[in-house]
């Protein structure tokens, strides 16, 4: 899987008009002049920016990006993170950007906003258009948590997650569908996660239904805080969902139309299998030292099921076509971030960059990948 945005309505709108009025024209990325403040020299951990093809940015872009109001930085950052789900125009935009801040002679502290808001743009969670295969049963090294009110149907080979339970804190529950036990009931306003789990990287897969209010706006909230470190996620509605994922122990093949078995003698996934109710998903990355696995939502999120599993086993989320680059993945990340000027050791606690300081979720051993 390949492996990041976020678009505010609003201000997506305003950047929308901006494109059609400027146009986008890629050029190769230039030296930096020298009588342009080094970006190797905004922060202690910054290296050398990559060089690539870069677009021509508006000045009215450039302008707003030496402004670090909240308003304007949404613009930049909804600017930076179109179009979706080409990670690579995200990382080209980003350095564009900081380039023609730099002939504008901008501060340290611009700069360094401008990079963190590329970063998380590339390293951010897109949200998964999902189906469920009926006959789904969690693998035995997998975790798989069902979220629901006391009344919901709880998925087979699920542990229930109901209000009141230590491990969730959320405002309320809602059954939609009594007969889809996956996406049929969930829980809302869920703020926090919690679970002891074994130190380790692990893939994280949330879900939520599209049949509530909120499928249209933020179901997983703005930002994920797993283990500390911010995860962005994907502003995008249900029609810009990416097609598709599929939660299942099967193989599955182009069109679900086969039968029988793919190599290895994994059953293929057809279409009879599928649940009625299609749900979104996001999966991202976690690293974990601690011997727990804590996730924050803000704001609040509206989560149907959570599913964990160490990173080298198979996934149970299955995904084809432009589905392929939703995860937010660490190595991915460590790329990116090289990219956009800044060294970050390998092995470090790190998915989207954790605070200075913060210990983040953990790592292997200095210098592993893992």
């Amino acid at each position: 899987m390949k492996t990041g945005t976020i678009a505010g309505v609003g201000a997506w709108g305003i950047m929308m008009k901006l494109a059609s009025r400027f146009g986008a024209i890629g050029v190769v990325m230039m030296g930096l002049t020298a009588a342009a403040p080094s970006l190797a020299q905004s922060s202690a951990r910054n290296g050398t920016i990559a060089p690539g093809l870069t677009e021509t940015v508006p000045s009215s872009i450039v302008d707003t990006s030496l402004r670090d109001d909240e308003q304007s930085q949404r613009a930049i950052s909804d600017y930076i993170g179109q179009p979706l789900p080409e990670r690579e125009a995200v990382i080209g935009r980003g350095q564009s950007l900081m380039h023609e801040m730099q002939r504008r002679g901008a501060s340290t502290a611009a700069l360094e906003r401008a990079r963190e808001t590329t970063r998380r743009n590339a390293c951010s969670g897109i949200i998964i258009n999902a189906d469920f295969d009926r006959d789904y049963m969690p693998p035995r090294t997998t975790m798989a948590f069902d979220l629901q009110p006391n009344n919901g149907v709880l998925a087979r080979g699920f542990t229930p997650l109901t209000i009141g339970d230590q491990r969730v804190a959320a405002s309320a529950g809602v059954v939609r569908n009594a007969t889809q036990p996956v996406v049929g009931d969930a829980l809302l306003g869920v703020t926090q996660f919690v679970t002891p789990i074994a130190n380790g990287r692990y893939r994280i897969m949330l879900f939520t239904d599209k049949l509530g209010e909120q499928a249209a706006r933020q179901p997983f909230g703005r930002m994920v805080t797993a283990n500390n470190m911010p995860v962005l996620i994907a502003d995008l509605p249900p029609p810009r969902w990416l097609v598709q994922g599929y939660l299942t122990n099967k193989a599955v093949s182009p069109g679900l139309a086969s039968a029988g078995s793919a190599p290895g003698g994994i059953p293929l996934l057809s279409t009879n299998d599928l649940m009625v109710d299609q749900g979104g998903a996001i999966e991202l990355e976690v690293d974990v030292s601690t011997g727990a696995l804590r996730l924050g939502f803000s704001p609040p999120a509206a989560l149907a099921a959570i599913v964990i599993e160490p990173v080298d086993q198979r996934s149970s989320l299955q995904l084809v076509g432009a589905a392929r680059n939703g995860p937010a993945l660490i190595n991915d990340c460590y790329d990116f971030e090289r990219r956009i000027g800044r060294d970050v050791a390998r092995g470090s606690p790190f998915l989207g960059g954790p605070n200075p300081g913060n210990p983040g979720g953990g790592g292997g051993p200095t210098g592993s990948p893992n």
